[in-house]
Parts: C-alpha cells; sequence; structure tokens
C-alpha cells in the first residue's frame, strides 16, 4: 500500500541516504574534550550508560586492547597507560562519518589490517 503524500513535505521513506549525522563522540583528552564528552554523557543515556560499564572494565585491561569499529576512539582514555591500543574502523570514516583520527589503522573491507599471526587467540 503506497504512503500517502502530505503536502509540502517530502516522503522520507524515498529518501537514499540519511541527512543527519550525529556529532563526533570523542573522548578526547583535552580539557575542553573532557567537559564536552561529559555534557554528552548527561543527555545521551546510551553514552552515559556505555561510559559508566566501560570505564569499570577497561581499567582492569592489560597488554594490548583492539577496537574494531573505534570511530573516534571515545573510550580509549579509559584504558590504563601501559595498554597498547589498536584502532581499527572503516576506510570511509571520512566521508560517511566525518572524523579520521591519526592513529587508526583504516579496513576497506577487503583485508583486514593486522597480520594473521597476530589475531590469534
Amino acid at each position: 500500500m503506497p504512503v500517502p503524500e502530505i503536502i509540502g513535505r517530502q516522503n522520507l521513506l524515498c529518501r537514499k541516504s540519511e541527512v543527519w549525522k550525529p556529532p563526533v563522540f570523542s573522548g578526547s583528552g583535552t580539557w575542553s574534550g573532557r567537559i564536552l564528552a561529559y555534557v554528552r554523557r548527561l543527555l545521551d543515556l546510551q553514552a552515559a550508560s556505555l561510559w559508566a560499564d566501560l570505564s569499570v572494565v577497561l581499567k582492569q585491561l592489560s597488554g594490548t586492547v583492539v577496537d574494531v569499529g573505534c570511530g573516534a576512539q571515545p573510550y580509549r582514555n579509559l584504558l590504563m597507560p601501559e595498554v597498547r591500543y589498536i584502532g581499527i574502523d572503516t576506510a570511509a570514516a571520512d566521508q560517511k562519518f566525518g572524523y579520521l583520527t591519526g592513529d587508526t589503522l583504516y579496513y576497506d573491507g577487503a583485508t583486514f589490517p593486522l597480520a594473521a599471526e597476530s589475531r590469534k587467540c
């Protein structure tokens, strides 16, 4: 059954892509970045819940942490300084989400950016 058109409004079901993009959730180590992350956690219950759970778990980790789908790495600062962090994200992060992080490995969907021997459990 076709969706009726409302005069003067675009049928949102006909859009090919999202127009609105959420702001990048960054866990920047800067003073202003920490303030923005705090405000975001006050307003975004999902972000607040993730932060609360991860702030406990990530402080207990050691060795190397591989964060697949790391985005702008908002939870990286929750790790202890001696933990080696490897962030992996989609090669289209800049185009689709509007961010690039300097020390992130970008995955094109064909070849995973870690050597096979480093992926053993």
